[in-house]
């Protein structure tokens, strides 16, 4: 799996989760998918960069753009990214070239 699942104690939502590379070290569309289908039942999702130096546009686009117009209940914060990455993140979210789904993803920079 790309991504190591943390479940908290009583299973509900929010559902926080460590990112991780793909064995390559690759951030894919591919990769965020799989991720995705892991969190598919759950509305609100945590998503921890800690430890991340890089992701692609591929990756950000389905995670940012694909998978919350195509769920209007998700409400996902993305925590922990480094300042490369926040600022990556941040880009992505403030892109007018692709559909965006305004305020329901939250970048926190901590």
């Amino acid at each position: 799996n790309a991504f190591k699942q943390i479940p908290p104690a009583n299973l509900k939502s929010p559902f926080k989760v460590i990112a991780a590379a793909d064995i390559n070290g690759i951030f894919t569309r591919e990769s965020a998918r799989r991720m995705i289908e892991q969190l598919r039942l759950f509305n609100q999702v945590t998503l921890d960069f800690s430890n991340i130096d890089n992701l692609s546009t591929d990756f950000t686009d389905e995670l940012l753009c694909v998978w919350p117009l195509s769920k209007p209940s998700l409400t996902l914060t993305l925590i922990n990214a480094s300042s490369e990455v926040y600022q990556f993140l941040d880009w992505s979210l403030r892109r007018t070239d692709v559909p965006q789904a305004h305020g329901r993803v939250s970048l926190i920079n901590q």
